[in-house]
């Protein structure tokens, strides 16, 4: 991790691997920042999921960060109303009452937010969209939502990512492996739900892949921070893990 110069952080803070913070930076208490993130400005009670970006000054407070996530300068979010109300999520025929007085932002996977934007209280932004222009944006936007009216071109959305992944972390198939290696191993510990299948912990990483390469299915294991696990089984890659992860 590197802490650049005038960075204020107060704890508990968690910072991961490979991960950075911007010069005058103010990072406050509950908040978590994933493996390989720039984080920058002053943030507060977040979650950021790994490889995501918020490097320039603005204020983001009381939200979850996906994976992928590039919040661009000088962008701000409210995280408390001005009439101390408790804050509701409002979805396209269904609202959900927080019972929070502080809650700001819930921003999907491979988003991203262009400078200046504001963001209310209680938004939601789904999976890779693409939000920018003046005034507060919408509370709900939709998965692959481009500015206010429009949709992300998708094959413009998978090439940008295949780029951005050689540019930070390896590449396209790689990412894939690695994503197929967390839910895995946080199957096994029963973290989150997920489908195992009878096979091998190889199989079940690569999905039978049969141009696998091996190598970089370690590799992955390694940044996912599942390798150890992996290697104190018997049999290691080729152990047979059972239905859902039974054995």
């Amino acid at each position: 991790v590197i802490i650049n110069s005038g960075s204020v952080i107060e704890g508990p803070v968690y910072i991961g691997n490979n991960s950075e913070i911007s010069p005058l930076s103010l990072i406050r208490p509950n908040t978590s920042i994933g493996q390989f993130c720039k984080i920058g400005g002053e943030v507060t009670c977040t979650i950021f999921h790994g490889f995501s970006n918020k490097v320039h000054h603005g204020f983001i407070g009381h939200s979850f960060i996906g994976e992928w996530v590039n919040i661009g300068a000088g962008t701000n979010n409210s995280n408390l109303k001005n009439n101390y109300s408790q804050i509701k999520f409002n979805f396209d025929n269904k609202e959900i009452q927080t019972k929070r007085l502080f809650l700001g932002s819930m921003i999907g996977d491979f988003t991203r937010i262009g400078i200046a934007t504001m963001l209310n209280t209680g938004t939601f932004i789904g999976f890779g969209a693409n939000v920018f222009g003046p005034n507060f944006k919408n509370k709900f936007i939709k998965s692959f939502s481009w500015g206010d009216d429009d949709k992300v071109n998708f094959d413009k959305f998978v090439n940008t990512n295949r780029y951005m992944f050689q540019e930070t972390y390896t590449d396209f198939d790689g990412y894939v492996y690695y994503k197929l290696t967390k839910d895995v191993l946080e199957a096994i510990n029963q973290t989150q739900e997920n489908t195992i299948f009878n096979d091998t912990i190889m199989n079940n990483i690569s999905l039978w892949d049969e141009n696998l390469d091996k190598d970089k299915v370690v590799h992955c294991s390694k940044m996912a921070l599942a390798y150890d696990f992996i290697k104190d089984q018997p049999n290691q890659f080729e152990e047979l893990l059972g239905d859902n992860g039974i054995n």
